[in-house]
């Protein structure tokens, strides 16, 4: 038996896929099947992922601890900023010190909800976005998302802000207060 709010979240688990297509490839029993792009988990993939995984990375006992040793709590970061660094090449240099680690933009998204905002408050964003912001960030915290619907090559372009003004209006125009404003890279879900 759920409570009111488990069976209000089980009707929304479905809603970030609504756009998505169901993927129906498969090697063996439908080579000519759709590989879905709606999401970031790439089942082909998984094989060669794994090889690699099991290849390249080594683990500690203190990697899997729940408290890790100062050296190895700052290798991901480290890691993170050094490979930011070398693919965005940004004016300014990203340190160690400014990447916060997560266990997944889930409980990332869960956390900023509730820090940013009140139940029922929105936070603004472009489309076309990964689907599941809006449990990541609602399923608990209550928090809208307000969509912005800009194009994919228009998202981080100047010609954006009109986009996002004209979906902070509505907000506001239905009773909503918007705490924030996330800037997401649209390549997940279009693959750019």
């Amino acid at each position: 038996m759920l409570s009111a709010r488990g069976l209000k979240n089980v009707n929304e688990l479905d809603v970030p896929w609504r756009f998505a297509p169901t993927q129906t490839y498969d090697p063996e029993t439908n080579p000519m099947g759709l590989i879905s792009f709606g999401m970031a988990e790439n089942k082909p993939m998984k094989a060669e992922m794994a090889r690699y995984i099991n290849e390249q990375v080594t683990f500690t006992q203190d990697s899997i601890s729940y408290r890790s040793s100062a050296p190895t709590a700052a290798r991901l970061p480290a890691a993170a900023a050094v490979h930011l660094n070398d693919i965005l090449a940004p004016r300014v240099p990203i340190d160690s010190e400014q990447i916060v680690v997560a266990d997944s933009p889930t409980s990332l998204g869960n956390m900023l909800g509730y820090s940013l905002a009140e139940h029922g408050d929105g936070i603004l964003v472009n489309r076309p976005i990964y689907g599941r912001f809006e449990l990541d960030y609602g399923v608990e915290a209550g928090i809208k998302m307000v969509y912005a619907n800009t194009d994919v090559e228009e998202a981080f372009l100047p010609a954006s802000v009109g986009k996002y003004e004209l979906a902070l209006a509505a907000a506001k125009e239905r009773g909503m207060r918007i705490r924030a404003v996330l800037l997401v890279n649209p390549h997940n879900p279009v693959g750019e």
